[in-house]
């Protein structure tokens, strides 16, 4: 998203060039050959555990690290093996929207005419880096908190949080942008303010 915002503002003569079928078919591919590989190296390594003794997980969905717990055997390397997957993944993210969105921003602020033709790029960015932080900064809480505030119930809180919260916000913050949708909320909401003040 964030790469194709930076088409979109900083190459917009190049942009159908960049983005068509083709490479909406590759960047799928890769990044199913990606989720699969690191998920089959993943596989393999918890394989070799052994397990024996409780098997009840304090969770509600498929995760690695609640699942690592309940091993009897050596866990060092798939604790270490799942960090240094987990950081080249976050990093790699982060860092890649990092640095397009400096292009962006850089681009912006050379844009030579009216505040309004600034405002409204800022404006297409600035949804997706929302959403973006909510994703991100929920998914640390729930996967990078100090060995003493990750509780169970505290990593179930975030998990649930990202899970559920963000897919029905997402929605709304892009419609934000749209001014049928704008129009529309502000005119329930003068209904809304209308109905109290009757009440009274």
């Amino acid at each position: 998203m964030s790469y194709d915002r930076y088409l979109a503002v900083c190459h917009p003569l190049r942009y159908s060039s960049f983005v068509n079928n083709i490479i909406y078919l590759r960047a799928i591919i890769a990044f199913w050959i990606i989720s699969i590989g690191f998920a089959g190296v993943m596989s393999f390594v918890f394989s070799q555990l052994q397990f024996c003794g409780h098997n009840t997980i304090f969770h509600f969905f498929c995760d690695s690290s609640p699942f690592v717990g309940l091993a009897t055997s050596d866990t060092t390397y798939a604790h270490f093996l799942t960090a240094l997957i987990s950081a080249f993944l976050i990093l790699g993210t982060v860092l890649s929207v990092f640095v397009t969105y400096m292009f962006i921003i850089r681009a912006i602020l050379k844009i030579p005419t009216s505040s309004g033709r600034k405002k409204k790029t800022f404006s297409t960015c600035s949804s997706h880096l929302i959403v973006f932080s909510m994703q991100f900064g929920l998914g640390l809480g729930a996967y990078a908190l100090p060995a003493g505030a990750a509780t169970p119930q505290a990593n179930n809180t975030f998990t649930i949080v990202n899970s559920l919260c963000t897919p029905l916000v997402n929605p709304l913050i892009y419609s934000f942008k749209n001014k049928e949708f704008q129009a529309e909320w502000l005119k329930r909401v003068r209904k809304t303010d209308k109905t109290k003040s009757w009440g009274k």
